[in-house]
This record gives C-alpha cells, structure tokens and sequence, in this order.
C-alpha cells in the first residue's frame, strides 16, 4: 500500500496514522519504526559522548 511520508503504518494492526502520534490510533501500540530510530542514535550518542570524555580523561 502506498502511503505518504507524514504517515506511518503499524506494525501490529496495519492502521495508517499521522506521524504527530506516536501510538496506533486503533490498538494503541507504539509506533515500532519511531522506537528503533531513536533507539539507535541515542546508542550513537552516548557512544560518542563516552569516548569524547575517555579521550579528555587520558590528555
């Protein structure tokens, strides 16, 4: 199904919400591409935070 891009589709239920929601408009379930996204770059970030500060700590 072709969608636009300021909509998502859930994973679990296949209704198409807005990106303004983060949870399914019909089972109420969060929204599972959002999560990983967001996931990853603060994995990223706390990455780079963690080496910027061993880095500071060694000079």
């Amino acid at each position: 199904m072709i969608q636009p891009k300021d909509t998502w589709e859930c994973t679990y239920c296949g209704h198409i919400n807005s990106n303004d929601n983060s949870h399914c408009g019909k089972c109420s379930r969060v929204n599972k591409n959002k999560a990983t996204i967001t996931l990853k770059d603060i994995a990223r970030i706390s990455d780079a935070k963690s080496k910027c500060s061993t880095s500071r700590v060694r000079r």
